[in-house]
């Protein structure tokens, strides 16, 4: 363990002098693990109260779940799909009560076969502060040893926004090194509409503002690829005066896409892809504007859903339900407000429209309903209402629709019976 010990030395004495941070080395082979005072106290314990010291006493204070996902993440490591590390975790304290901390490390070692050997790393006390990010209270090798265990880029400007210093994340995110980026402007590596905003800080509103925050907008890396990104920057001062800025860069993408995702569900009927009933309370108002006038009201129906559903089960019932929408979607041009409002209701806005045009789409929607089957007839009623003057109560125009759809919804099982 002469290596291993080494290792321990010259890491724990870095960062036992800078910062006020759990070390530990693991010998990945061995399960030996080596640790300072401070990683002990951060749950509440001393160094001999834990003796004998391995893999295992963190197995012991780990949250059993926070283990699960903390394993899983240095698989990754292991198997060279990663660089780095770092991952919050709940640890039990002595008094019983789960402490946070930021753990984050890297694998220095690996075997001649290609194995991991040592690792190396802190865990840092975030209890009280778990949502912020970790911030420089100490010296700069605290703040450099942090930043090479994070995929955000740190930065450092000086007043007119010129790059003085980037963390190894503008490498791993922009494709640039950070010695491309020294001496170049930061709106540089932005689209349009970020340099604009973050300028307006820089030069513009650095007297109303020690800080600020830039959401969602596009950085573009190396190769063209654009990606959402969020920005703190914050002044930075030297005897009272302000000599530049420093701030964060994080990569937003996922983030912003899975929020876009849900954005979207919440308002799309998952069956057919058509805008919901929540989609519709939306837009109530703008639909009543005097420039959509003429605004056709298009009331539909499928019939005899729920005979589809008893007979022959709700999975063809949902294959009627999405071969009636596509058959909507073939006729209707205009599908901004084209809503499933049910099971079987289907509602269309189509502002600036005549008669002549909702007669047609309606005698088109016929001949087509005559021609598909599934394992039943698809039928469908449909009721029409031109709104000519300006709207008052949405609802009651609405009901007008309704009303010529349940009507040719009677004639057509008269019809049928004949």
């Amino acid at each position: 363990m002469k290596n291993h010990s080494k290792h321990f030395n010259d890491f724990n004495k870095i960062l036992t002098d800078a910062i006020n941070a759990g070390v530990w080395i693991w010998n990945v082979q061995t399960g030996e693990l080596s640790i300072n005072e401070r990683w002990a106290e951060i749950i509440g314990y001393t160094m001999e109260e834990l003796k004998p010291i391995s893999i295992k006493t963190w197995e012991q204070f780990a949250h059993p779940q926070d283990l699960k996902t903390s394993n899983a993440m240095l698989e990754t490591l292991f198997n060279h799909e990663r660089t780095h590390y770092e991952f919050e975790s709940r640890m039990r304290h002595k008094n019983g009560q789960w402490v946070y901390v930021l753990d984050t490390g890297r694998v220095t070692e690996f075997t001649d076969e290609g194995k991991p050997l040592i690792a190396i790393g802190v865990h840092i006390d975030i209890t009280e502060r778990k949502r912020e990010q970790l911030k420089a209270q100490t010296n700069e090798q605290y703040f450099r040893e942090i930043i090479e265990n994070t995929q955000d880029i740190f930065f450092r400007l000086d007043l007119d926004g010129t790059i003085q210093y980037v963390s190894p994340a503008f490498e791993s995110l922009l494709g640039y090194t950070p010695k491309d980026a020294y001496g170049q402007p930061f709106t540089g590596f932005m689209t349009d509409e970020g340099r604009k905003a973050v300028e307006a800080f820089l030069f513009q509103d650095i007297i109303k503002m020690k800080h600020y925050e830039l959401y969602d907008y596009t950085m573009i890396s190396k190769d063209g690829w654009e990606f959402k990104t969020h920005t703190s920057i914050s002044w930075l001062r030297e005897n009272d005066d302000i000599v530049g800025y420093i701030g964060l860069v994080r990569d937003v993408t996922k983030e912003i896409q899975y929020q876009q995702e849900i954005e979207y569900l919440s308002f799309h009927d998952q069956l057919t892809g058509f805008k919901n009933r929540h989609s519709f309370e939306r837009v109530q108002m703008e639909l009543t504007n005097p420039d959509k006038l003429p605004l056709c009201i298009m009331s539909i129906d499928l019939n005899n859903l729920k005979t589809i559903n008893d007979t022959y089960g709700h999975a063809q019932g949902d294959r009627a339900i999405k071969k009636s929408a596509d058959l909507l979607k073939s006729v209707i041009e205009d599908r901004e407000y084209l809503f499933r409002m049910g099971g079987d209701e289907f509602l269309v806005f189509i502002p600036n429209s005549k008669d002549t045009d909702a007669e047609m789409m309606k005698k088109e929607l016929s001949a087509l309903t005559d021609k598909e089957t599934t394992d039943k007839h698809i039928s469908l009623a449909v009721g029409y209402h031109i709104v000519k003057n300006p709207i008052e109560k949405l609802h009651e125009e609405i009901a007008k629709a309704d009303e010529w759809m349940y009507h040719n919804k009677r004639n057509d099982k008269t019809d049928s019976n004949k």
